[in-house]
Formats: structure tokens, C-alpha cells, sequence
């Protein structure tokens, strides 16, 4: 069995392709309100039950409702995984993907408040986020369901598997056990997208149940069932078109079936907005990946078998904190465990950005199928040597070599059936040359193989069809009528054989066009082609055709790129610029910058300057132009398209990842500019501060001014990762922490920052939960600075606070602002304090109090125009 088959079979992480077991057995029969969606039968032994409502849908003598069990066992086995190649897959991910535990955020979108008098603070977090779990997808707080789930993240970090984790959790009744149905449609086969009515979708190998189950499901208008839309970013749907898929998200089809859609952040956020001008009232979803609780646990349950390697592997990463940052992402992690197992640890570089991940992935999967396919000929060669009469001792140097190479390239049949190849595009003099180019690469003595085989040939000793066409090709090798796929002038994989380039060009030709199409499951390919381990095939069972599909839709994204950077330079620019024209394609274009990398001239990265600009567009197309690029690897380019203007890193409303973080110091550090970094509800972590403080050697913040990450997920421990990057940093004039954790250990490590830091001035620190504790702390600090602005509102401390804070206030030489609204603990004497303190220091122009201390204003009429109270 080929590599293709066994070794890489599918990533857990990606698509998932299942086959389903037509027969699963089963002593459970239920029986459901279709309308009401609750059980109103148990579990049965050995006999049916029989309704008296038209309501009901359970197994009785009817014919329909029989098809409709039948279906429902049929679906079941769909998610059964000691039943399919999930449990049978050697590829690590498969075997651990019922253990994954991802972290998922609901984002609540509230209507923004129109009242202008509002204070802003009221207003501007109309957009909440908090964590949930697994089983709370599609379930409102009231324990009704959403009509529809819009679950949106970027490519690889666990959507399709988390389509599959629902279906696993609906068969054992643990999910949306009050929907009987629950089928999961990919949008990548054009045979679901492109369907024309309901038998397309609820799909079974026996028509008539297929039509049973349809006659149903219509009848309640698609209660009780769910579909789940995996894909939806990948192909181009219009949401005013009449297609089934597009009636079916606007509520014109089945309007009473929840829908559960996986999207890229782009498309998900297009699909939650329609959706809500149609007036549904949805569940928006964020797959947030890995944890580094999760990350820990998952590397451990893959290398567990090997304890030096778990080990030494935890060393790698504990080294290079970038590969920690890949790893939030379940895909990249999975892909480099995989990667350093299979070179042990030794002698290989280090991955820096996504495209060097993949190229190294890539090579994994090349070489294993190039081991396989040798072992493959080794057996094949010495049965027909043994046919042949001819001993191996026989075939000695270069000829032996040559037919073994002769009978990989004969078996394959890329050569005598190109698959990929594009014959109109060769001429045939072109075609002779690669044949002999591809011949010499490999030292194949074509003369003396083929008077082996010429000679055995007139002793009517080809007993065989193989033997046989290995004799033709000699003879189309000599002729020059046969057409091999063309191998690219450059790579960016090493040691591979020049067939197996050959072949990966083709593959990446078929990744290219198919990526334009938004295909990603393949109908069109013969039995026999050649997938070098990146592809996978299956038998539909509805239509019993082969289909194939990359391991992964972005390993196909990544070989798409492959391909553009194998053309001359400007049909690269056309490539690449049909990718920017489609929003969804923003990581193919990030692998064609990584790939400029390989490339021999640096003429090729100019084809990327029509797609990659600094300017701000959006929040997702800002953060893609950083990839794009921080995958090029390329620090004068960076520098001459950012320029020295002073950059606004605004970023609002999205998760970012800890390797979104990496790309942002990676661009800030290589430019000449300054930076002003503005990240807001975009559930920055500890982790994310560590990936920014550690990136580029710390050098990230010595180009920033201001660094704002408000409404974030920070605790004391990301303060104490700030300490030493603000204690002697001479740039930054601004920091805004507000709506975090920080505590009086943040205010301890923000303290000793601000006793050495010469450049802050403004300091937010609102609604922190900083109590007495934090303010002693922080006054340390606050006493040697040159601080002009301090927001210390909405925070949980004193009367004491509030005293000991006037007494630094009272001689501070700099501060012009300070803020406490909202500290509703500090009392009428620590107000007065307060107030005492403005008074006694001429510098401090404005004190922000609440209003309810509007009468100790009013007694000292010199604090009227020095205390606001708004």
C-alpha cells in the first residue's frame, strides 16, 4: 500500500472523509416530538412503538417512517469511529481527535445605543465575547436552539473537525438529542453546492428511502434536523442567487432546520450580517484553536510512546518561542510534531513562518511516498527480473539502477499516461528534450536497458502486461514521443527524484485550477493517478465514482502558490492578482510570498506589490498584509514598501492569534517606521504579550509609541512580561491596559517599570481590579515618573486607596489628568482627599470624579473648573 493510503490517509485536523457503514446495528429505538423537539418515548428492547399523533415521527409499520430509521442509523454510522478509517488511519491527529478539546467564544452583538448624551464609555462595547463549550453551540441561555450557528475561524484551526466532534457528540445523543437528523454537507464538492433539489443533500445508496426521508422532513419543514455547512468560505456563493444552498441559509427552504455553518472569518462575518438584515436572530462562533494547556496535552499524547523525543521536542519549542505561537493553530501543531518525529530532531531548520512549515511537511510526505513506491518496485522488479530468467547479479552499476528507475516510471504511469501533463503547451522538440534531460538526471543508459529488454523481447519472454509496457516506454524513451510532466526550474524541496518533481508539478497545476474553481473534493481524475501521498481517494457511496481531495483544503492552497511561482513573472502577477480579487484566498497568497523565499531571482517578489500595501483597509486585511509580508522573509522589501511614516496598527472586534503577534513585531522591528499599536476585544493573552515581548529579541517596542490593548484577557502575568521591555524603553509615550486582569501583582511589575521608565505619559489603567493593595503598589512607581495622564476609573479600591494615592498626587511634578470616575468605594474622604490634592498641586489641571461628590466641589469654589465629574 502506497504512502497516499497508508501513512497520510487524511489529517484529522482538515477534512475529514468518512466512509459510511450502510448497516449499523442497534437495540435503541426513540421516538421525538418533531415539533416541540423534545423525547416523549424511551428506549425500547425488542419492540416498536407505535404513536397516536400525526406529529411524531417514530418506527411503525408505515413505510416512510421506516426509511426515516433507516436513515437515522444510516447517519449514525456516519460519525461512528471504530467503524471507519478514522480508527485504521496511521496519521497521529486521527488518533487522538475524539480527545481534542478546543476552545470556542460566543460573540454577542448588541444593537449600539443611539443616545448621544451617553457617556462613550457606555457605548463602545457593543460586541461582547465569552467562553462556552461544545454543548452549548446552537443552545440559547433560554435552552432553545438558534435556527443557525455561524462557527468562523482561520484555515487549520479546527473547524472541520469540529463539524465532526458535533456529529460525533449527536450519535451518542450527548448533541441536539432532540434532532433526529443531523447531516453534514461539504461545500467543497461541487455535487453538494451546485444542488439543484433536497434528494442532492439528504443522500442515501437506496432512492426510495432517500424519497421517504425528504417526504418527511418537508412535511415539518425541516424540524428536528440539522445540517451542517462545512466550507463555506471556500467557493464564491451569491446570498441573493436562487440556489437550494442559498434559499436554504436565507430561510426560504426548510425554515424550520437549524443550520450549523463553518466559514474563514471573512465569509462567516458576510453570512452573520445577512442573516441578520433577513431578521434571524443567530449564535456567531469563534474557534480560538489551542491553549497552551491544550497544546501540552495534545503533543504529549502524540509522542508519549517516545519519551526522549517528547522531551527533546519540548526543548525545541521551549527555545523558539515562534514555533509555540504556530501551535495555537491545531493544524500547524499537528503538522509539526509530525515534521520534527519524522526527522527526530536532527539536522533540520527550524520553521519560521507558515510556508517553511508546509514546505517542510510537504517533503515529509514526499519522501515517505517515495520510500513506500521503492519498496513497491523492489518487489515488482524482482519478480520480473525472476520472469525474465535474468539474475540480479547480472544487472550490475548504472543498468541496474536504470530499470529499477525505469519500472517506477513505467508502473506510475506518468510518463506513459500524464495525468497532469499539458500536452498543447510543449512543443515536440521541447518534449524530447525533457525526456532526455529527465533520462541523464538519473544516469539512465537507455541503449544497454533497452538491448536488455529487446533481447528478452525476441525470446517471447514478456510474460506480463508490466514487463511489456516497460519495453514500449524504452522505445518511446529512444523515439522522444513521449510527454512527461515538466519539472520547475527551482524548488523548494530537497533530494527528491526528478520524476517525482515531474509528477509534483502536475500536482500542483490540478491544486491551481481546482483552487480557482473552489474545489476542493475532485471527480474528474482516472483511477490511476498519480498523487505522490498528498491526495486521498474514495468511493462516493451515493454514486459509487471516485473522487479525491488534498489531505488538507490548505495543502492544496499551498501547492496552488507552488505552481504560480513556477511561471514566468508576469503570469505570476496574473495568478496572484486573481487571488487578491478573492478575499478567501488570503492564505494562498500568504504561501506565494513565503515561496519568493526559494525563488532564484528577487525579481519574483515584485509580482506581490500590486496585492501587498500597509495601508489600512480592514481589521482581516491588515493583519493578511503583515503575513503576507512576514512570509517573505525579506527585511529590505519590508522596509521600502512601510517606508518611515509613522504605521497604525488599529485592530477591533477579531481574534488575533500569539503568530499574528509574531508577524506584527517581525514587520515593526524591520521597518524604519515608528508604530502605534491599537488592539481592542481581540482576546489578547499572556500568551500573545509573550510572543510580542520575546519576538525579533526584544527589539519590538523600541519602534512603538503607543500600545493599547484594552477589553483583552491579560493577567499579573502578562504585566511582569511587560516589566523589563518598559523599564528602559525610551519610546513609548502611551499605554492603555484597560478592561484587564492586572491586580496588585500587574501593579507591582507596572510600578517598577514606571520607577525607570522616562518616556510614558499616559498611563489607562480603568477597571483593572485594582484595589488598596494595587494602588500602594503602584504609588512606588507613580512617585518618580513623568506620567501627565493617569485613568485609574472603574476600579474596586477605597477610602484607604484614595488617601494614600492623594498623597503622591499632592507633589507629583507632571501629571496634568487623573481619573477616577466610577470608584464608588473611595467615600466622601477619599473624594475630599482627592480634591485636596488638586488643590495643592498647581500642575494637575483636571480631576474626573463622579457627581455624587458634587457638593465638595461646590464648597471650594477654586476646584470648579479643575473637577469634572463626566
Amino acid at each position: 500500500m502506497g504512502c497516499g493510503a497508508s501513512k497520510a490517509a487524511t489529517i484529522g485536523l482538515g477534512v475529514i472523509e468518512v466512509k459510511p457503514r450502510i448497516q449499523i446495528p442497534s437495540d435503541e429505538v426513540y421516538e421525538y416530538d418533531i415539533e416541540e423537539g423534545a423525547e416523549v418515548g424511551e428506549a425500547q428492547s425488542g419492540k416498536a412503538t407505535a404513536s397516536t399523533e400525526a406529529k411524531h415521527v417514530a418506527v411503525t409499520e408505515d413505510s416512510s417512517a421506516s426509511e426515516v430509521e433507516e436513515y437515522i442509523q444510516y447517519l449514525r454510522g456516519f460519525y461512528d469511529i471504530n467503524g471507519t478509517l478514522l480508527a485504521q488511519s496511521k496519521w497521529p491527529p486521527i488518533r487522538t481527535i475524539q480527545f481534542l478539546d478546543l476552545a470556542l467564544v460566543e460573540i454577542v452583538v448588541k444593537e449600539q445605543s443611539r443616545n448621544e448624551s451617553q457617556p462613550p464609555d457606555a457605548r463602545k462595547h457593543a460586541m461582547k465575547k465569552r467562553t462556552i463549550t461544545l454543548d452549548q453551540v446552537g443552545k440559547m441561555e433560554s435552552g432553545q436552539y438558534y435556527r443557525c450557528v455561524v462557527v468562523e475561524g482561520p484555515p487549520g484551526i479546527g473547524k472541520a473537525t469540529l463539524a465532526w466532534l458535533i456529529g460525533k457528540r449527536w450519535r451518542e445523543r450527548a448533541m441536539f438529542d432532540d434532532h433526529r437528523i443531523l447531516v453534514h454537507l461539504q461545500l467543497r464538492d461541487r455535487s453538494v453546492r451546485d444542488a439543484k433539489q433536497l434528494s442532492d443533500l439528504f443522500r442515501h445508496p437506496d432512492p426510495h428511502v432517500t424519497s421517504g426521508v425528504i417526504a418527511k422532513v418537508t412535511e415539518v419543514g425541516g424540524k428536528g434536523s440539522v445540517l451542517v455547512l462545512d466550507g463555506f468560505d471556500e467557493h464564491v456563493i451569491d446570498l441573493q442567487g436562487k440556489s437550494l444552498i442559498t434559499k436554504l441559509i436565507g430561510g426560504k427552504e426548510l425554515s424550520g432546520a437549524t443550520l450549523i455553518v463553518m466559514a474563514r472569518s471573512s465569509a462567516g462575518q458576510a453570512l452573520f450580517r445577512f442573516r441578520q438584515g433577513c431578521g434571524f436572530q443567530d449564535q456567531l462562533i469563534e474557534v480560538l484553536g489551542f491553549h497552551k494547556r491544550d497544546i501540552d496535552s495534545y503533543v504529549d499524547r502524540l509522542l508519549r510512546a517516545n519519551g526522549t523525543l517528547l522531551d527533546s521536542f519540548r526543548r525545541y519549542i521551549g527555545c523558539h518561542p515562534h514555533i509555540f505561537a504556530l501551535m495555537s493553530v491545531p493544524m500547524y501543531c499537528a503538522m509539526l510534531v509530525e515534521t520534527y518525529r519524522s526527522h527526530s530532531g536532527v539536522g533540520k531548520p527550524i520553521p519560521r513562518t507558515i510556508t517553511e512549515l508546509y514546505v517542510a511537511f510537504a517533503q515529509v510526505l514526499l519522501v515517505l511516498h517515495e520510500k513506500d513506491e521503492a519498496e513497491q518496485v523492489e518487489t515488482q522488479l524482482s519478480a520480473e527480473l525472476q520472469t525474465l530468467q535474468i539474475h540480479r547479479d547480472e544487472l550490475v552499476g548504472v543498468i541496474r539502477d536504470s530499470v529499477g528507475l525505469l519500472h517506477s516510471l513505467c508502473t506510475s504511469g506518468v510518463l506513459t499516461q500524464p495525468v497532469f501533463g499539458d500536452r498543447d503547451q510543449i512543443s515536440t522538440r521541447e518534449k524530447n528534450s525533457l525526456i532526455l534531460n529527465a533520462v541523464e538526471a538519473r544516469a539512465i543508459n537507455v541503449p544497454q536497458v533497452y538491448h536488455i529488454f529487446h533481447t528478452a523481447l525476441r525470446k517471447d519472454q514478456f510474460l506480463n502486461t508490466t514487463t511489456a509496457k516497460m519495453a514500449t516506454t524504452l522505445k518511446q524513451l529512444q523515439e522522444g514521443t513521449m510527454l512527461p510532466t515538466s519539472p520547475p526550474k527551482w524548488t523548494c524541496f530537497e533530494g527528491l527524484a526528478p520524476s517525482t518533481l515531474s509528477k509534483l508539478a502536475g500536482i500542483a497545476k490540478l491544486a491551481y485550477d481546482s483552487t480557482l474553481k473552489s474545489e476542493t473534493i475532485l471527480h474528474d481524475l482516472p483511477e490511476r493517478a498519480q498523487t505522490l501521498g498528498l491526495l486521498q481517494k474514495r468511493t462516493d457511496p451515493m454514486t459509487g465514482c471516485l473522487v479525491y481531495s488534498f489531505l488538507h483544503s490548505t495543502l492544496q492552497e499551498f501547492f496552488a502558490a507552488y505552481h504560480v511561482m513556477s511561471l514566468p513573472i508576469p503570469q505570476q502577477k496574473d495568478c496572484i492578482n486573481k487571488f487578491a480579487s478573492n478575499s478567501n484566498m488570503a492564505l494562498a497568497i500568504r504561501f506565494t510570498s513565503g515561496l519568493t523565499k526559494y525563488m532564484p531571482s528577487s525579481e519574483t517578489v515584485d509580482s506581490l506589490s500590486s496585492v501587498i500595501t500597509p495601508k489600512q483597509k480592514d481589521n482581516a486585511s491588515l493583519v493578511e498584509n503583515l503575513h503576507w509580508l512576514f512570509e517573505t522573509q525579506r527585511p529590505a522589501y519590508i522596509r521600502s514598501l512601510i517606508g518611515s511614516k509613522e504605521q497604525i496598527f488599529h485592530c477591533e472586534g477579531i481574534s488575533l492569534t500569539p503568530f499574528d503577534l509574531c508577524a506584527l513585531g517581525y514587520c515593526i522591528t524591520h521597518s524604519s517606521a515608528l508604530w502605534s499599536i491599537q488592539i481592542q476585544q481581540c482576546n489578547i493573552t499572556d500568551e500573545h504579550i509573550r510572543m510580542l515581548v520575546l519576538a525579533e529579541k526584544g527589539k519590538v517596542f523600541h519602534h512603538v509609541t503607543s500600545f493599547r490593548v484594552a477589553s483583552s484577557n491579560l493577567t499579573p502575568s502578562g504585566m511582569v512580561l511587560l516589566e523589563p521591555v518598559l523599564k528602559y524603553n525610551t519610546c513609548l509615550t502611551t499605554l492603555d491596559l484597560e478592561c484587564n486582569s492586572i491586580e496588585s501583582e500587574g501593579a507591582a511589575a507596572i510600578a517598577k517599570a514606571l520607577a525607570h521608565n522616562t518616556s510614558l505619559i499616559e498611563l489607562a489603567l480603568s477597571q483593572c481590579d485594582l484595589d488598596d493593595e494595587a494602588i500602594h503598589c503602584l504609588n512606588i512607581g507613580l512617585s518618580c515618573c513623568k506620567l501627565q495622564k493617569l485613568d485609574l476609573s472603574r476600579n474596586p479600591f477605597t477610602r484607604q486607596g484614595a488617601l494614600e494615592l492623594s498623597s503622591v498626587l499632592k507633589t507629583h511634578p507632571t501629571l496634568k489628568e487623573v481619573n477616577v470616575l466610577l470608584c464608588d468605594e473611595i467615600e466622601e474622604d477619599g473624594a475630599a482627599a482627592l480634591m485636596d490634592a488638586v488643590m495643592s498641586n498647581t500642575t494637575l489641571r483636571m480631576l474626573r470624579l463622579d457627581e455624587k461628590y458634587r457638593h465638595l466641589v461646590l464648597q471650594q469654589q477654586s476646584l470648579i473648573n479643575r473637577v469634572k465629574w463626566t
